[in-house]
Parts: C-alpha cells; structure tokens; sequence
C-alpha cells in the first residue's frame, strides 16, 4: 500500500472548493501525481456522499468519472464556491478601522483578509493607504504619516511594531493606551499625545500602595505603579484626562470608565406594566455588574435606526439596560467581518436569570450627526438588538426622570441643540405628546 505525504480534507456541501483545490493541487505535487486520470480518482473518492449525489445529478447523463479534470474542477467551482460582490466587499475593506485591542499585526491581518475578494489592481498600494488612514489615532499613527507615501507595506508595518514596543516600555505596559474616541462634529476626544514622565523613587521597606487624588499624577511609590485615578491605565506624569469631564456623572478630572458614581451603589428603578416599581442595587465586591432590563409593557418599544459600517439597523432604545447588546443571529448574518473579544462579565435580566454572553465586539455606530465607538455585547438566543445607557451617553441623550420605559406623557427633557437628542425627538414624534425644553 503506497504511503503519502499528507492528507486531503473530504470536500463537504460547506466546503469553499476554491481553498480544496488549492491544497489538492499541493497534495499532487509532493506526492509526484500527474496522471490525470489518478487525480480525476482522487478528486471524486474525497467527496462527502451529498456532494457525489449533487454532483453526479448534474453530469448526468455523462458519469463523473469519464469527465476530464478541468470540467470536474470548473463544475465543482460553479457550484461550492461562494458568490462575491466585489463592491460590496470594498465596502467593508474602505470602512475598516483599526480597533482599541488591536496591534499593528493584527490590524494588517484583518485588513488584508477583508482585500482578498476586492479584485484591487493595485492591491499593495491600496492597502499602503487603507493600512495608515484606517489606524487608530495616536503615536504609532503619528509616527507613519511621517513616511513618504512611497514607502513600502513591510516597511510601514516594522516601523508601527517598532513604535508600539517602544510605548510598551515607556508606559510599561505591553500596548499603548486603549481610549475609546467619541467623534461629535469637529470635536474629538481620546487623542494620544506626549506624556510628561519622571523616575521612580525607591520605596521604604514598610510603605503601601497608595492611590493619587491630586487630579491624575501617579505616585510612584514601589516598583510597580498603581491606577491613575483619573482613566484607570498605569502610567507615570500627569494624566492627560485630568480636565476632562465625566459622561457619567457630569463631574471633572476623570472618565466615565473609572468612575464612582457609575460603580458603587448602582441602583435601577424598574417600572412593571401596573406601575409598580422595585429598587436593585448591584454591587458585588468592587466589581460593577452591568444588568440588562427589557420589560414587555403596553407602550410601544422606542426604536431608533442606526447606520453602522453604512448599513441601517433598527435596534432598541433601552435605558434599563447598562450596555448594548446583538444576538448571536444577528452578528452572523450582518456584523461577522467584527472579531469578538473574550468578556469575564456576565449580566442579570429583571428575574434575576444570570445572562453570559458570547464577547463584545467594538464598531463605529452612526446617529443623526454624530458617530461613537460603541461595545456591543454578542447574546445567544436575544430577541433583539439593544441600545443601552452606554449609547445614550455617548450621544449626550439625557432624561429627566431616567427610565424610557416608563415615559409620562409629560416628559422635563435636558438637551443641547446640537446634541443627538433633538434628532430622537424629532423621529419619535408619536412616542413623545408632550415635549418639555429646560
């Protein structure tokens, strides 16, 4: 019995044959086939039995076995290859932007996956300019619009890892800064910029960890710094969110990520169809729990249309619940060119069910005039989309009572013109009677 080197996967109806007849073609070459008749065999003994019987219907009356090897491989590309369209597919490549997790490698992996159906006719070029203008904001970007466009891909890429390992030692951390950037008109928040750094004092033998209140300057007091007070992340200096004001609560010199009010002594009000309310407090050794509230009652859902990756959803405005939130369902057909990041969180629905779910993913979600960076949480078996408190802050969206989901038809509104709020009223006319401005 002849031995081979390697293996061939048995093509199954899922099976992409353009990837299958690549490595066929491998498998030939390193074990020296080239009789046509040999790989002809070959070709068909590693079909699962549905494709045989598909594919057997359809060389009918002629048997598979006596067609060539070309016509074998040109019917099998016609129907187990998946359809392409290519516009649609540069659609994704020129809206792809670099995420918070992401390193220079892994920004370039995802970039180039997203190019290989485009059919660009200068696909080192296009992705030169996709791989520099889709990066997240910050050193490394800085550090690349200094090369001429001329510059290589390969080039660019070692020069991005270069800078990223030296932002690793100088915050002492094994990746730059991770700041969500929230985009209003001409207002932007989340810059990176030059950090002010000083050297460590040496400890005593007895002293403590303690925590810097004086607006974000890190007190080194051991070997190993502790959390800036003011955005959570490890660094030396002074902290350049120091003057910046808290989405959460309204407050100066921290983000909305480490603040108190958020976290300590969290509490929902819940309204039931007969109106009567229970108080939750969430709070469970330090650590927020974000809880999810959607409670069926008579008045109509509040649902708002949302253009992410320029495509339209609608999805549900929900202030009970603290995040946002897809189904599993949803993510596979719409949003899975998205890679979804791992989560140790686990949320609590109103009957107290423990809901855990999938990972987050990160994209860029677009209303009225504004677009954010927003996390959505991927849920198995979810009814619907969710746009939780996270979006509304983002939006600048504030009510006065909070609660959505028990509207008065009187409702005291605290808005900016220019803010995202106006835009909701304006498209839930039939939800809001009676509209109130302070």
């Amino acid at each position: 019995m002849a031995s081979y080197i390697g293996i061939i996967p048995t093509f199954t109806p899922d099976s992409d044959f353009t990837i299958f007849e690549e490595r066929f073609e491998q498998f030939c070459l390193v074990n020296k086939i080239v009789d046509e008749k040999c790989k002809v065999a070959l070709l068909l003994s590693q079909m699962e039995t549905d494709v045989y019987k598909i594919f057997r219907d359809l060389s009918f009356p002629i048997p598979p076995k006596d067609k060539s090897l070309e016509e074998l491989k040109k019917e099998l590309q016609k129907h187990f290859s998946p359809k392409v369209n290519v516009f649609r597919e540069r659609i994704q490549f020129f809206r792809a932007h670099q995420t918070a997790e992401e390193g220079s490698n892994e920004w370039y992996a995802r970039l180039k996956n997203l190019a290989v159906n485009c059919k660009f006719e200068h696909l080192q070029e296009t992705l030169v300019d996709r791989f520099v203008s889709g990066m997240r904001e910050g050193p490394v970007m800085d550090r690349l619009v200094e090369e001429p466009v001329s510059q290589s891909l390969e080039k660019l890429i070692e020069i991005a890892n270069s800078k990223e390992l030296a932002l690793a030692y100088t915050t002492g951390k094994g990746s730059e800064d991770r700041i969500q950037a929230v985009y209003s008109g001409h207002r932007k928040l989340g810059n990176f910029r030059g950090r002010n750094q000083h050297k460590p004092r040496k400890p005593d033998a007895n002293e403590e960890y303690k925590e810097s209140y004086d607006m974000g300057r890190v007190k080194n007091q051991s070997r190993t710094t502790v959390k800036c007070k003011c955005c959570g992340k490890i660094h030396a200096g002074t902290c350049k969110f120091q003057n910046y004001t808290c989405n959460a609560c309204g407050k100066k010199g921290h983000l909305p990520s480490v603040c108190r009010a958020r976290q300590i002594n969290a509490v929902e009000t819940l309204q039931s169809e007969q109106g009567s309310g229970s108080e939750v407090s969430i709070y469970d050794e330090g650590h927020y729990l974000n809880s999810i509230y959607n409670i069926n009652n008579t008045l109509k859902p509040i649902e708002l249309s949302v253009l992410i990756d320029g495509k339209k959803y609608c999805m549900q405005l929900d202030s009970g619940s603290g995040i946002s939130a897809i189904s599993n369902k949803f993510y596979v057909n719409n949003l899975n060119t998205y890679q979804i990041h791992p989560t140790v969180m686990s949320f609590k629905g109103y009957t107290g069910e423990s809901i855990v779910p999938l990972g987050f993913i990160n994209v860029i979600v677009e209303y009225g005039d504004m677009a954010s960076e927003l996390k959505l949480f991927v849920i198995e078996n979810a009814m619907t989309g969710l746009l939780g408190r996270d979006f509304i802050n983002n939006f600048n969206i504030i009510f006065t009572p909070a609660g959505i989901n028990a509207i008065d038809s009187v409702l005291d509104v605290k808005t900016t013109l220019g803010g995202g709020f106006m835009m909701c009223v304006l498209q839930l006319s039939d939800v809001f009677t009676t509209v109130r401005f302070l």
